[in-house]
């Protein structure tokens, strides 16, 4: 069986969902988005030596009004380069993972089977209103809507995600799968708390991440454990901004920013924390928990979308509401505690592993695959 499997390259979890389609039994064509900066132009898909097609964004001026015209083009071209895989090879179904690729797939001649999964926020920023930094414009939703209705299978991220979709109009039954988790990043580095306690939290330095309370519940949190440091990994916006922010609360050195680094770099900062944190506005699944926890890294994070169903007092703790305060207060509390990490990891990495999602992913193929009559039998 063949699925080709459509994913953004700036979002490295996109191989990760080829990879478990893999291990559930399938075979995968990838079929990559991948922005660049020179300018528009058209081009067709470019098969590499495992069949990995490249496909160059259009780039069109980022303002909403232009949005709808642009992921248009782009969903053209996605279709272009499927229609050629399908000259030289049988697909029986086309995944999705995100609304905006979706508009011309669905007037595909004779279009394969086609599974959507959506990872976005934008569904949920139509209830946090001019403050989301994810917004889903009405010709947007349209889309998200009518690609969904005519997907044959739909997966949310999360149950809070899936919730979403339906209570905006998108049409059930939503199956829930969460994104893999790569075990090459997290199998082998499950460490005992460093001295003094480090915390860290990973993320785009960008409004929405909200990585300014992280600060300002160091800089509570130190009043009482004066050691605690924090590793801030990632890049953005708001770099320069946080690291004088930091140095108006008087953090100092124990304040470490690292910029973007590697998946695998990225587990060997975290590896040792005493607790992951995070103050974001908004959030599906929450990768960037979910590998803390494969890491046996307890986690710190306020109540909002999927981060509550990753989350409990078995391997850290949620606040209500994201302010400095009450992540200060959780913070001590997490850094106080004994955590089996060991049990952590464990859990986090049993639930989201490749395995397994492969074999939910193997299970909804089956389900929709195409009224041919061909059969797939998941596994090795």
């Amino acid at each position: 069986m063949l699925v080709v499997m459509v994913m953004e390259s700036r979002y490295p979890f996109g191989k990760d969902w080829a990879v478990a389609a893999r291990a559930g039994g399938a075979d995968v064509v990838e079929v990559e988005v991948v922005p660049h900066a020179v300018g528009p132009r058209i081009a067709a898909g470019v098969a590499g030596s495992d069949d990995h097609f490249q496909i160059e964004r259009v780039q069109i001026r980022p303002d909403r009004v232009f949005r709808p015209l642009s992921d248009w083009i782009l969903g053209r071209r996605i279709a272009r380069v499927i229609e050629e895989v399908r000259k030289r090879r049988r697909v029986d179904i086309i995944h999705t993972h995100f609304y905006r690729e979706m508009g011309p797939i669905l007037h595909m001649r004779g279009r394969p089977a086609h599974v959507h999964t959506e990872h976005s926020a934008a569904f949920a920023a139509l209830d946090l209103g001019s403050a989301a930094h994810y917004r889903l414009s009405k010709a947007g939703l349209k889309v998200a809507i009518k690609g969904a209705a005519g997907a044959q299978g739909v997966i949310a991220v999360c149950r809070y995600l899936a919730d979403q979709m339906m209570r905006h109009g998108v049409p059930g039954p939503i199956q829930v799968i969460p994104c893999p988790i790569d075990p090459e990043m997290t199998g082998h580095l499950v460490r005992p708390p460093s001295s003094p306690p480090r915390l860290v939290t990973v993320g785009r330095l960008s409004p929405e991440k909200r990585v300014d309370l992280v600060l300002g519940a160091l800089a509570l949190a130190r009043g009482i454990e004066p050691k605690l440091e924090l590793d801030i990994v990632g890049g953005g916006p708001l770099e320069h901004e946080l690291r004088a922010h930091a140095d108006r609360l008087g953090l100092g050195s124990a304040v470490r920013f690292h910029g973007p680094l590697s998946r695998e770099r990225v587990a060997e900062v975290a590896a040792p924390a005493a607790a992951f944190v995070t103050g974001t506005l908004s959030e599906m699944f929450g990768t960037a928990v979910a590998e803390a926890l494969c890491l046996g890294v307890p986690a710190v994070a306020p109540a909002v979308g999927g981060l509550a169903e990753l989350i409990d007092s078995s391997n850290g703790r949620l606040v209500p509401e994201a302010d400095a305060p009450s992540l200060a207060e959780a913070v001590l509390e997490v850094v106080a505690t004994t955590y089996d990490r060991d049990a952590i990891a464990q859990a986090a990495r049993g639930h989201w592993s490749f395995d397994r999602v492969g074999s939910e992913l193997a299970a909804l193929y089956s389900s929709v695959i195409d009224v041919t009559g061909q059969e797939f039998r998941g596994g090795a």
